[in-house]
C-alpha cells in the first residue's frame, strides 16, 4: 500500500484491504485450495525475470550511498504528512525525486507556505522600516 500510482491514502487503502481480508474466508491462507481451482493456471513464469533498475539511485554504488544520505536529510526537512500535494504519494519517494533531480522542495505545498509567510513578514518589516 502506498506505492506509486495509488490514487487512494496509502492509510485509508491499507483499512479497506484489511477489511477486505477479515470479511473473505476465501483468503484465508490456513484453508486448503482446491486442486481443481488451479487447473489452467500458469504457476510459474516461462521467461528469467531480469531486474528492474528504476529504483536504482546511480551505478556507482559510492554515488548511490551519498544519494541515499541525501535522501534522509531530505526527508528530515519535510513535513512527512505524506499527503500527495507534490505529485510523489509520500515524502520518502519526494525525497527520491529531489535528489534525483526531478522535483525541488518548493514543491512541497506546505514548505511553499512556510516559505510564502516568511517572505510576508520580511515584506512587513521592510515597509515598517521604511516608513521610520
Amino acid at each position: 500500500m502506498g506505492g506509486p500510482l495509488n490514487f487512494e491514502n496509502n492509510y485509508v487503502a491499507r483499512n479497506i484491504v484489511r477489511r477486505l481480508i477479515e470479511g473473505d474466508p476465501a483468503l484465508l491462507p490456513e484453508k486448503p485450495v482446491e486442486l481443481n481451482l488451479l487447473e489452467g493456471i500458469q504457476l510459474h513464469a516461462p521467461d528469467v525475470v531480469l531486474p528492474n533498475g528504476a529504483m536504482r539511485l546511480d551505478d556507482d554504488i559510492i554515488e548511490a550511498m551519498r544519494k541515499m544520505e541525501q535522501i534522509d536529510e531530505t526527508i528530515n526537512r519535510l513535513p512527512g504528512y505524506d499527503c500527495g500535494s507534490c505529485g510523489s504519494p509520500t515524502c520518502r519517494t519526494f525525497a527520491e525525486d529531489i535528489v534525483r533531480g526531478y522535483a525541488s522542495e518548493m514543491d512541497c505545498i506546505h514548505i511553499l507556505k512556510d516559505h510564502l509567510r516568511a517572505m510576508a513578514q520580511q515584506m512587513v518589516a521592510l515597509a515598517q522600516n521604511t516608513r521610520q
